[in-house]
């Protein structure tokens, strides 16, 4: 985000934002365990990253911690 990338654009071929990807990467695939997620959906939330497409409770604590602050 820093290097100017939007953090509200929607890939059209998935339907799915930055935050989105965040949230599919952590939960589903879980490609990255040492990753800073929690971290990184902060950030993007904070960014306004739109959230419609979350389904909340994630069933991750330290997940749900950081979008309880937002949704």
């Amino acid at each position: 985000m820093r290097r100017g990338h939007p953090e509200d654009i929607r890939d059209p071929g998935h339907d799915a934002t930055p935050l989105d990807y965040a949230l599919y990467d952590c939960l589903v695939e879980k490609r990255h365990p040492e990753g800073e997620f929690p971290r990184v959906i902060k950030s993007l939330l904070e960014a306004r990253s739109p959230v419609n497409t979350i389904k909340y409770p994630t069933g991750n604590a330290e997940l749900d911690e950081v979008l309880r602050a937002y949704i």
